[in-house]
């Protein structure tokens, strides 16, 4: 085989001449695609693959809204942590809070 091409839509990402073939599509934005692959031959013969599609999600926002940047508490202390969280393209189905690398608070929703 002389070379893969990689598609999505009509629009070519890039090709490989070396088996195994692979294409690596980085910075892909969020939306819904459509990609194939087309091989050619060394008799300049081709062929197109099926279509896959494929979705690729906006991930999620999350903004802690209380307490402020930098505030100071006396000990012991009781601190309300509150947090804003959107999805675009979906739902938010959890938060969850920590304090450094351990979780504090799980919220279902």
């Amino acid at each position: 085989m002389s070379k893969v091409e990689f598609f999505q839509g009509a629009v070519k990402l890039g090709e490989d001449t070396t088996n195994p073939y692979s294409y690596d599509w980085t910075n892909v934005a969020a939306g819904n695609y459509v990609l194939t692959a087309k091989v050619t031959d060394n008799l300049a013969a081709t062929t197109t693959s099926s279509a896959v599609n494929i979705t690729v999600n906006q991930p999620p926002t999350v903004t802690l809204t209380t307490p402020a940047n930098n505030a100071s508490f006396t000990a012991p202390a009781s601190v309300t942590i509150n947090a804003t969280a959107a999805d675009s393209d979906g739902t938010v189905s959890k938060v969850e809070f920590f304090q450094g690398a351990r979780q504090v608070r799980r919220r279902h929703y």
